[in-house]
């Protein structure tokens, strides 16, 4: 069992590194450090501490996809797509990734995430990336547009009264 002084600890870290990489705010070109930070947490279920090889490619590209990232956000209940490639094509993934995972090893608490059951660790896992879903659905919110129906048939002056 872990405690909710190690879950506070590292939510507190992973949002100070969400701040970092995208000025607290996720924009349509900063989609990746969502993507980066769901797929080093999922490579984290198997493997603590993480090393090079649980989270790149021989290619140097982060095991990320777009239906991996569907898959996590799915199990949030988070339908809406939000990437096809899951970061895998922008070279600033591998950044992103790169700062969670030094985060996440070097972290204070690091002996007693090391130290947890599998069971255990899928949970941790499991909070920190409801976090980064959080943030996700905070852009769905923000990108939605007004949506007008206009019949071209109908004068303009009736439209705009409705």
């Amino acid at each position: 069992m872990f405690s909710h002084s190690l879950m506070n600890e590292l939510i507190q870290a992973l949002e100070e590194w969400f701040h970092e990489q995208t000025s607290g705010v996720l924009t349509p070109n900063k989609r990746y450090v969502v993507c980066a930070g769901l797929a080093v947490l999922e490579h984290m279920k198997d493997h603590y501490p993480l090393d090079r090889e649980h989270y790149v490619t021989e290619k140097s590209q982060v095991h990320t996809s777009g239906p991996l990232i569907q898959e996590i956000l799915r199990r949030f209940g988070e339908t809406r797509e939000f990437t096809r490639e899951g970061g895998r094509t922008t070279r600033a993934t591998l950044a992103a990734a790169e700062s969670l995972v030094e985060l996440l090893n070097n972290h204070p608490c690091h002996r007693e995430l090391q130290g947890l059951s599998a069971k255990d660790r899928s949970e941790v896992v499991r909070q920190l990336q409801a976090v980064l879903v959080a943030h996700v659905r905070r852009y769905f919110d923000e990108q939605q547009r007004l949506r007008v129906e206009f019949d071209p048939a109908r004068p303009v002056s009736h439209s705009i009264g409705e």
